[in-house]
């Protein structure tokens, strides 16, 4: 995982209109092929989904310059929540990610934990079959030592503008993605970006 404010996250908003559901959105978020997954049951036009996972980084070709290996347990919580408003669907999503990762040769382990809230702000009927986005992507990440110290922040803030071409009005994720425009990162790095092998080297070696 690698998060730093001249590095903003992807729209997930957009890509939400853009179609590409639940899916893309497990990859986007690390996600994918995660060892469990599980549905909560939500009020309509909310999806609520629990993950967990566990791998070793060298095992899936992560950090292979580490001499030690590294495990990564780690669970999230997402929701989307989708309403409408003078005929046109507004997305957001928020999620809550908590890793543990551990050199498995002494079991010293360290935390990383990511948040992150992105929303429609305002969406625009250009009358010709799109329709144009306005969103805000946050997005923090905070890491502590073994100990529990904390270790660094990197915390940054985006908005964009996306232009939509609607396939079909009944369905959001047929949108087509036909321009975006993102703003310059705003925030702190106090980690200068969280590179995980170089953390685990400081805080594992």
């Amino acid at each position: 995982m690698t998060l730093a404010p001249d590095s903003p996250p992807p729209s997930r908003s957009a890509a939400r209109h853009a179609g590409r559901g639940l899916v893309a959105l497990a990859a986007a978020t690390g996600l994918w092929g995660a060892a469990a997954a599980s549905a909560v049951a939500e009020p309509a036009g909310v999806t609520h989904l629990l993950f967990s996972y566990e791998h070793v980084e060298q095992e899936i070709g992560e950090c292979l310059q580490v001499p030690f290996p590294i495990r990564h347990d780690g669970t999230s919580n997402v929701v989307m929540q989708s309403r409408t408003r003078a005929g046109l669907d507004y997305f957001s999503l928020r999620y809550n990610t908590h890793d543990v990762y551990t050199n498995v040769a002494t079991g010293g382990s360290f935390t990383a934990n990511e948040v992150v809230r992105e929303a429609d702000a305002h969406l625009t009927d250009n009358g010709d079959g799109t329709i144009t986005v306005e969103y805000t992507s946050k997005r923090t990440v905070t890491v502590h030592t073994p100990s529990g110290a904390l270790f660094g922040v990197d915390s940054g803030r985006v908005t964009g503008t996306v232009h939509l071409a609607v396939n079909d009005p009944a369905d959001p994720e047929d949108d087509e993605v036909i321009s975006e425009e993102v703003s310059e990162p705003g925030g702190v790095s106090g980690l200068g970006g969280f590179d995980l092998c170089a953390v685990a080297v400081t805080l594992l070696g």
